[in-house]
């Protein structure tokens, strides 16, 4: 009688756990985007697609996941779930503007045009105006052993940041994001100025965003449902020469 008691309540245990997967994965739509649960349990990609008559857009939210930066091109291994490309890559195949690597100053030349630095500190993010960059604060993020580097600031405090390093050429673009404390990864569907981006991100509501490089560097990747592999960017005839990547992983 107890084998079968025990039985039953094995059967009940298994059907809750598929019955929850299988919520997990199932796509979720309203009227605002369309978004995709990728892989499963409490560590996955949210993607979700944003479109009006101005501008089409992906974000890439991570759940349940740390971010690092990364000077070794991460590997696509069972604990990667999402990888960008962070700070520009100069013609002499290093990177541009000041990055530390977990505590080790990768590169050290602080660029005035790189008006935009993300610090990343135990596991949690912060954009500032690279103005604000002082000495102590770098000795601090050093003894820490955080990260940060240096890029292109486009929005802060929910205001768009003058830009003229771009012009008024048209590319598909990218950029880190923040929604209040939340951070994500935007990228534009189609070719837009870096003027119709920047709106673009203001009118999604967000507060602060700092550009990642794309062009011939825009090689992405995220992780599907199925664990695969799927590759996000375009033109990119330059990913062998990739120096740097923002890198989201799941932590054992």
């Amino acid at each position: 009688m107890k084998k079968i008691f025990y039985f039953i309540i094995a059967v009940l245990i298994s059907a809750s756990c598929n019955k929850r997967k299988a919520l997990i994965n199932e796509a979720i739509v309203d009227n605002k985007s369309n978004s995709s649960l990728i892989y499963s349990d409490s560590c996955y990609v949210d993607v979700q697609n944003f479109k009006n008559n101005n501008y089409s857009l992906t974000i890439f939210k991570p759940n349940g996941l740390n971010i690092r930066l990364a000077s070794k091109r991460p590997s696509v291994c069972e604990h990667n779930y999402f990888c960008v490309a962070a700070a520009f890559t100069s013609k002499t195949t290093t990177i541009d503007g000041l990055f530390i690597e977990r505590g080790k100053k990768v590169a050290t030349s602080k660029l005035d045009i790189l008006n935009g630095t993300c610090v990343l500190k135990n596991d949690s993010l912060k954009i500032l105006k690279s103005s604000s960059l002082t000495e102590s604060l770098m000795s601090e993020i050093v003894n820490e052993k955080s990260s940060l580097f240096q890029q292109v600031l486009l929005v802060y405090d929910s205001k768009i940041v003058d830009c003229e390093l771009f012009g008024s050429s048209k590319f598909m673009r990218r950029a880190l994001i923040q929604f209040n404390n939340s951070f994500s990864v935007c990228q534009s569907n189609e070719a837009l100025t870096i003027k119709d981006f920047q709106t673009a991100l203001v009118q999604l509501g967000v507060t602060n965003a700092m550009y990642l490089d794309m062009g011939g560097w825009s090689e992405g990747w995220y992780k599907n449902a199925k664990g695969q592999q799927v590759i996000i960017g375009e033109g990119m005839n330059s990913t062998a020469k990739q120096t740097n990547w923002l890198v989201y992983e799941v932590v054992f």
